[in-house]
């Protein structure tokens, strides 16, 4: 079994899953940091240089690998669940945990963590545009097998919510 966490950025998906991985004794992948890793390149390199389209490609590359192992945490991109190709790469053994949080929480963290950083705000970072962005991503986060509220968690708790919600036996 493998666990997929998606969410919006800064929805705590890399932090946690790292926590999460070492609980478990499992290993820990962040396909944002894979794909910047192969690519010898930022994920805003990336969108600035090739295009969206092209990093959407990486990223569905690079899950479709990891999706082939087994006792695996991995905390995909915020957009990675809008593409319906990733939904096929998370199989039907992995659980697909959504960190769900409130578009004012993500604004507080993605302010306090580097919102430079992020190609579809580093240009307009704004309350709106995290609302513009989860809203056209919660549909496809609501796929998930499960969903954990982040908004007031630190990362410990939000992965002892994972531990309780998932059949594992750390």
């Amino acid at each position: 079994m493998n666990i997929i966490l998606i969410g919006m950025m800064g929805s705590g998906k890399s932090t946690a899953g790292r926590i999460l991985a070492e609980k478990l004794k499992w290993k820990f992948y962040d396909l944002d940091s894979i794909i910047e890793s192969e690519q010898k390149m930022t994920v805003t390199e990336i969108f600035n240089q090739k295009g969206e389209a092209a990093f959407r490609e990486l990223e569905k590359q690079a899950l479709a690998k990891l999706t082939g192992q087994t006792n695996c945490v991995i905390a995909t991109g915020g957009g990675a669940p809008t593409q319906d190709e990733n939904w096929k790469s998370f199989g039907e053994k992995s659980a697909v945990v959504w960190l769900k949080s409130s578009p004012q929480v993500l604004f507080q963290r993605l302010e306090h963590s580097g919102n430079k950083t992020r190609p579809l705000i580093k240009d307009v970072f704004s309350l709106e545009k995290i609302f513009k962005i989860l809203n056209e991503r919660e549909m496809f986060y609501q796929r998930a097998q499960f969903a954990v509220e982040t908004d007031g968690l630190n990362p410990e708790e939000t992965v002892e919510k994972i531990m309780r919600l998932l059949p594992l036996n750390p």
